[in-house]
């Protein structure tokens, strides 16, 4: 995939972080998977002039873009998708399983399969705080 660097923004400004790892460069792309407008505008900020962000989240309330022009004056690009097949499983496996994602730092919340409700209840809270929940079954 070609992703160096995982930021959290609960624990860090991930516009500063990433503008400063890219020496205010921005990056070629963003993948957009929280759907939050917080998380998009970070996205937005941090693309480069032709980048692309890419939204594969869904949104429960209205997006609002703080910063509408960053698109005419970066020539920046957004785009979405919806839909996986059976390769992408495999490929994305393949990824997570050889290294390189580090997952667990998407990983908020684990419940054992008997509390599946709560884990689905909180899921659709969408509060902030829950990116992504494991039901593990033991």
């Amino acid at each position: 995939i070609g992703a160096s660097l995982t930021v959290n923004s609960h624990q860090e400004d991930a516009v500063a972080t990433i503008l400063e790892a890219t020496d205010r460069r921005g990056v070629d792309a963003a993948l957009i998977a929280a759907g939050f407008s917080p998380v998009l505008n970070q996205a937005i900020a941090v693309v480069r002039p032709q980048g692309k962000v890419v939204v594969v989240a869904l949104f429960d309330d209205v997006v609002t873009i703080e910063q509408p022009n960053f698109f005419v004056t970066g020539e920046k690009t957004i785009t979405s998708s919806w839909g996986e097949t059976l390769q992408d499983f495999k490929k994305a496996i393949e990824i997570i399983a050889g290294g390189r994602i580090n997952v667990e730092d998407f990983i908020t919340h684990r419940f054992p399969l008997e509390r599946t409700k709560e884990g689905i209840e909180l899921l659709e809270k969408r509060h902030e705080d829950c990116i992504k929940i494991i039901l593990e079954i033991e």
